[in-house]
């Protein structure tokens, strides 16, 4: 049940990219859609515009990933790898990009 309603939900959030156009999208539907895991050419696609102008909005709006970590020995060592992974779920990076990547 939880799967079908998540994937219902993924789908309305296209539904109301296709009622919209990358100018007059709100930047709520723009944050959803990517929470939801739309790719930047995906909503491009929705909204019938370029890649790069959905890209230059999210970007200009401040929606950007954010890197999080796993502590992969679930801290019963210290880990000198950690599984690292970009989500729009967050508002912190847990490691900080160094020399210009993660």
């Amino acid at each position: 049940h939880w799967f079908l309603r998540r994937c219902e939900a993924i789908v309305k959030t296209w539904d109301r990219m296709t009622e919209t156009s990358v100018s007059n999208m709100s930047l709520d539907l723009l944050l959803e859609a990517k929470k939801d895991g739309y790719s930047d050419c995906q909503i491009a696609e929705a909204v019938e515009a370029s890649e790069d102008d959905v890209r230059a909005k999210r970007v200009g709006a401040g929606i950007i990933p954010f890197t999080k970590q796993i502590d992969t020995l679930a801290a019963e060592f210290p880990a000198d790898t950690n599984y690292l992974y970009m989500t729009y779920h967050a508002s912190e990076n847990d490691v900080e990009p160094a020399d210009g990547g993660i």
